[in-house]
């Protein structure tokens, strides 16, 4: 006969091979996935390349000189004359932005600001709560409610 400990071993046996499977079959799927990835990035790689081919033929010197030539009666381009190129010291500097108005400023405009004045949230010195927070009857209609 089995005992208890030969049969939590054989639990324990299968418990592992479970997991061993569950690993292999993550680290298979993750190595597919970076394979996948790595394409792509070649396939990136191969397009910049493309690209830069491209631009490198586009922007030859000798190939826009010979596309000035053909079609120099409809751009009507001419050298540079050297008498627009100037030093960098030539260009004025930006005006300066105007200064912000200050707070007080700001106040001076709207008069004098009574200094008594509260926000409704904040009570006034010697204010109590009392007259705030009465009671309401049931039958009575809260304000607003018509």
């Amino acid at each position: 006969m089995f005992r208890r400990t030969d049969i939590a071993m054989i639990a324990l046996m299968i418990g592992v091979v479970a997991y061993t499977y569950t690993v292999k079959n993550g680290t298979k799927d993750a190595a597919q996935e970076l394979a996948k990835l790595q394409r792509q990035v070649d396939a990136e790689l191969n397009a910049i390349d493309v690209l830069n081919a491209d631009w490198s033929v586009l922007t030859a010197p000798a190939r826009i000189q010979s596309l000035v030539e053909v079609h120099n009666a409809q751009l009507d381009l001419h050298p540079l004359d050297t008498k627009r190129i100037i030093a960098i010291t030539d260009i004025p500097e930006r005006p300066a932005p105007p200064p912000e108005d200050s707070i007080d400023d700001i106040l001076a405009r709207y008069g004098d600001v009574d200094a008594s004045l509260t926000t409704g949230s904040v009570l006034k010195p010697g204010q109590s709560l009392e007259p705030v927070l009465q009671p309401l009857d049931a039958g009575q209609p809260l304000e607003g409610d018509q």
